[in-house]
Parts: structure tokens; C-alpha cells; sequence
């Protein structure tokens, strides 16, 4: 038996649908059945019955449900009770790209200076598939930005920490070139190079709700600001990112880009970190977010 199949037989009943609990976790409609029939063989019992409102558990998946969460919690008090006495270990940290530069200037010096057994993992990702790693256990803490799809997860806390707003990024080839600011008409005219899929339809909160039902044209997509930012300077593509990507950016300190304010739009959004409520914080984890709350909440906001 596996964790693994535990977690999908629970994400199956929290949804009442192995399809839609599987597009939720972004894995395979069949490697979630697969894994549910293998729990079932090796329990000797069904876990899941069909109705006509969707699945939902059988006498004895009820008492299995129970177990599932029995265990999880154990887990996290294993892991919590093995780093009780010392504040060291790893934190694994998930953060929308784009606002990696704004968290990490801001907790990575005072989290050697005063926790220098605490090594801070950080890995980036879109707002919803961050919302899942947090929600499965396999990140601690996530950056997200603020969005609607947060209510399809019952067992996330959302803590807000910040509001930004959005610039328009262009090169030399650019015709937006030497301007201080566009207008949205201007942004509904450029060719894009895509950070990741933030501009997809279905990744709700922050550039989303900024574009609204605006379809921009993308050229490319990339994970990497850096790469999109060379390729803007060797073309006349444009980007849209953060503003506190401009903060010392190297590109634009030389001159070979240019970040402009949009104007006849807001730009807003607001960014902040999930915690789940099914697994327990460990002393890192809760002293990364008491550095979080101490710094990144209060560094200059975005009117």
C-alpha cells in the first residue's frame, strides 16, 4: 500500500469524481483509477460506489477514509516531531514566476542570518498547480497569485501579503520603443512570449483577471523570465511581468529593455501564501512564514 493511493482515494471522495480529481491533481484519469483498484485489491473490499451525484464511499471506504486521514496526520507529526528540538530542515517552497525575486530578497537574508539550519527549496509554478502541491503535502508553503480557483480547495488557508500591478516589457525592435507608457489598445496589438501559461483562460487570478476577455496573440511560452527577457531584446516580441521585476533588473539598468506603465486598465493583483490545513507546519515551515509576515508583508505596496 502506498501514500500515494490513500491521497487519490481521498482527492476522489473530496471531489465526489476520479475524472475531475484527477484534472484537479493535473495527473491521468486512469492513473488515478488504476491506483484506487489496486487499493481495493489489496484491502479485499470496494472503496467506492457510483451513483448518479457522482462516487462516493462504500461502508467500509467510510471507515478507510477515516484510516487515510489518521495516517496523513501521523505523518506530519512524525516529520514535525523528528525537527521538534532543533529549528533545522528543508522547506519546500512554491511561488508563481515573476514574484520568486520579491520573496527571496526579502526572507533569504534574515533566514541565514538568524535560522542558518534552515535551507529554503524553491521551485515556481502556476498559481493553481501551486494550490495542489500545498494541498497534496508535497510543499509546505505556496506564492500564489489571488484567484477564484482557491475555492476548489476547502483545505487551503490563504494569508494575503502583498498588492502589485503589471508592466509592459519591450526591446529596441519594439514600435513601443522610447514610450514611458502604453495604452490597452497598444497591449492588445503586441505578439507576446508567454511566462509559462499565465496566459491561458484557465489560469484564474492576476493575468487573467487583468486581461479579462482580451485573447492575446503568444508567439512562444517559456518557465525562465531571464530567457523570455533575452528573446524580447533579439525581437519585436513584448512580455508582461510584475512590477517588482524592474527593482535593479539588469536588462533594463543597461537600457535594452524597457518596462512600460498600461494605462486605461488595472494592473493590479494581489499575491499571498497558502497553508494547508490537513498536515502540521513544522518548526522551519513556521518560521518561514513568520519571516514572510515579518518582511515581504511589508515592504512597499503597490497603489
Amino acid at each position: 500500500m502506498k501514500l500515494e493511493q490513500l491521497y487519490y482515494f481521498q482527492e476522489a471522495v473530496k471531489y465526489r469524481s476520479i475524472s475531475v480529481a484527477a484534472k484537479q491533481n493535473y495527473a491521468s484519469q486512469s492513473s488515478f483509477s488504476s491506483a484506487i483498484s489496486k487499493l481495493e485489491q489489496e484491502l479485499g473490499a470496494p472503496l467506492l460506489r457510483r451513483t448518479n451525484a457522482g462516487v462516493e464511499p462504500t461502508e467500509f471506504g467510510w471507515v478507510a477514509l477515516d484510516k487515510a486521514e489518521t495516517i496523513f496526520q501521523a505523518q506530519q507529526e512524525l516529520l514535525a516531531a523528528a525537527q521538534e528540538n532543533s529549528c533545522a530542515g528543508i522547506v519546500n517552497l512554491r511561488c508563481v514566476p515573476g514574484l520568486h525575486r520579491r520573496i527571496l530578497t526579502a526572507v533569504i537574508p534574515p533566514l541565514e542570518e538568524r535560522y542558518p539550519s534552515v535551507v529554503l527549496s524553491v521551485s515556481t509554478g502556476e498559481s493553481r498547480r501551486i494550490a495542489s502541491a500545498v494541498s497534496s503535502g508535497t510543499s509546505a508553503i505556496g506564492i500564489v497569485v489571488k484567484g477564484n480557483y482557491l475555492t476548489s480547495f476547502r483545505d487551503l488557508t490563504y494569508t494575503p501579503l502583498f498588492r502589485e500591478d503589471f508592466l509592459l516589457y519591450a526591446g529596441r525592435n519594439s514600435p513601443l520603443w522610447g514610450r514611458k507608457s502604453v495604452t490597452w489598445q497598444q497591449v492588445q496589438s503586441q505578439i507576446y512570449i508567454g511566462l509559462i501559461d499565465s496566459f491561458q483562460q484557465n489560469n484564474e487570478g492576476g493575468m487573467t483577471d487583468f486581461l479579462g476577455n482580451f485573447p492575446p496573440t503568444v508567439d512562444c511560452w517559456s518557465d525562465d523570465p531571464e530567457s523570455i527577457k533575452k528573446l524580447i531584446t533579439q525581437s519585436d516580441r513584448a512580455a508582461i511581468f510584475p512590477r517588482s521585476m524592474a527593482d535593479e533588473d539588469p536588462y533594463l539598468l543597461s537600457g535594452i529593455l524597457q518596462a512600460l506603465t498600461i494605462t486605461g486598465r488595472d494592473t493590479s493583483f494581489e499575491a499571498g501564501y497558502l497553508t494547508s490545513t490537513r498536515y502540521r507546519l513544522s518548526p522551519p515551515d513556521q518560521t518561514v512564514i513568520q519571516i514572510l509576515n515579518e518582511t515581504v508583508a511589508k515592504l512597499p505596496q503597490e497603489d
